[in-house]
């Protein structure tokens, strides 16, 4: 059986989709003990609704596997799949029927508080806000994360809120705010308790930190907190100036061979942490942020904090103000807040998406092929320089330049952010699944931005959307100044 499974997936990958379906159910119709077995069903849907358009006939394989097998570690995640692909159909109801199916028959697994939170949603879209009530409040029941609970707060003061319980509102989202501090659901509750919108910018920033006053005070701190004699220096590289690999990253940075340089330098890095050499560690970030190899400084300041016990986020913004500055920097700042400024984004909303996009590591390509720092396409690039008409004699490797990706990227953004009427949600689904994609969400979720961040089909352009709003929060209580 492996061959058919195989030549199905080289079918779909040359796009002969009915001849990969072929095969697939060749596959599962006589091969049940195989270990792909359970995973074929899940492909040749994915075929049949992605690649095809079938979504009922997609959705059927999937609930026919289920009702198959039902003790599969794969029935939950194949209903939840079901239920996705008929909401994707339009089809309310049979996503609704499907989704209640997780949560009788899965009660305990990990999508069950999804799936009524996901009822929950489409209810409130459709207005029947009492039904959503019923929804939230079974998925608070279920819920196994905190992430889990404070969603189900937000949305249950949502529902009040339609309901006209304005104080049963404001009750959910002060049990919201409080169940994972720094996570998406609670800082959006916080909001929502002071009638605040997403991504409002602070009233004034301080985009100058002294971090060469920063880093005296953290010396302090570390020599204090892994116990040094309180003359140690901690100035310089030390012992690790002849580590073979600090020298031949040095040489390779120098000579324009980033990611080589990056090698050795994370393979020094990776072996401190494991050693927890706090010290050392401490360090390299100096070194590395003069470089200008800001992830790798970004990760050796975490295990720094990680070492000190100071893992949850919390507790690790109560560090000496050097760390979270250098976790969360104002890099290229020469670039990004000129470019943010004409283009009419608060500045530190454009790092927080560039610290998303690369974590400021301008050399890096993705498996889709947006380089740079602000991660742009290639095709994307094309159509900007056509916009601006820079820069001159434009070739495709100029998207690692940062000059060009932080303008490039600043300019998409703006762009997109006027072809979603201001919706700033919208404008980084755009950014991250595509303007067209990010049109019909947002058609489907009206002007309600959280509506809108349920509404996004792709999971990853909701992480995205998390992601980076949990960012700028921190990255306005670091620099903003007040409210």
């Amino acid at each position: 059986g492996t061959a058919y499974y195989y030549r199905a997936l080289a079918y779909r990958d040359l796009g002969n989709y009915e001849a990969a379906l072929k095969d697939f159910s060749t596959f599962t119709a006589n091969y049940s003990a195989h270990p792909r077995w359970g995973d074929a069903w899940g492909e040749k849907a994915f075929v049949e609704w992605y690649n095809l358009g079938s979504y009922s006939v997609a959705a059927k394989t999937l609930l026919d596997f289920v009702d198959g097998v039902p003790n599969s570690d794969l029935s939950a995640d194949y209903l939840m799949s079901a239920a996705r692909i008929y909401e994707r159909d339009a089809k309310y109801e049979e996503a609704l029927q499907v989704w209640a199916r997780v949560a009788n028959e899965y009660p305990g697994s990990e999508q069950a508080s999804t799936a009524v939170f996901l009822m929950g949603v489409i209810y409130f879209r459709n207005n029947d806000y009492a039904s959503a009530l019923d929804s939230f409040n079974r998925s608070l029941s279920l819920a196994l994360q905190v992430e889990e609970k404070a969603r189900a707060y937000l949305w249950l003061g949502k529902a009040q809120q339609k309901l006209g319980n304005a104080q049963a509102a404001m009750d959910a989202w002060r049990e919201g705010q409080n169940r994972d501090p720094g996570g998406y659901y609670s800082e959006r509750a916080r909001e929502l308790l002071i009638e605040q919108a997403p991504f409002r910018p602070p009233t004034s920033s301080n985009l100058t930190p002294d971090l060469e006053a920063e880093r005296r005070d953290a010396d302090s701190w570390v020599r204090l907190t892994f116990n040094l004699p309180p003359e140690t220096d901690l100035s310089g590289l030390d012992v690790l100036a002849s580590d073979g690999r600090v020298i031949r990253g040095t040489e390779l940075w120098e000579l324009g061979l980033y990611e080589d340089a990056r090698l050795e330098f994370e393979s020094l890095r990776s072996e401190l942490e494991s050693n927890r050499d706090a010290v050392g560690s401490y360090r390299l970030i100096s070194y590395l942020l003069d470089l200008g190899l800001y992830r790798s400084a970004i990760f050796a300041a975490r295990q720094v904090l990680t070492m000190a016990g100071l893992d949850e986020h919390t507790e690790s913004m109560m560090a000496p103000p050097y760390f979270s500055h250098v976790r969360y920097g104002l890099y290229y700042s020469e670039l990004v807040i000129p470019d943010a400024q004409t283009n009419g984004f608060d500045p530190l909303f454009i790092f927080s998406v560039m610290r998303q996009e690369s974590l400021f590591e301008g050399f890096i390509q993705s498996g889709a092929g947006a380089r740079g720092l602000m991660q742009i396409v290639p095709s994307t690039g094309g159509q900007i320089v056509s916009q601006l008409g820079w820069p001159v004699n434009y070739d495709e490797n100029d998207l690692y330049r940062p000059d060009v990706s932080v303008a490039f990227g600043t300019h998409y953004l703006a762009n997109n952010l006027k072809l979603l009427d201001g919706n700033q949600y919208a404008a980084l689904a755009a950014y991250n699944g595509g303007p067209g994609n990010a049109l019909e969400w947002k058609r489907l979720s009206g002007e309600d931005p959280d509506l809108f961040l349920e509404t996004v089909r792709f999971e990853e352009t909701r992480n995205y959307i998390r992601n980076i709003f949990e960012i700028y929060v921190i990255y306005k209580r670091l620099y903003g100044t007040a409210q």
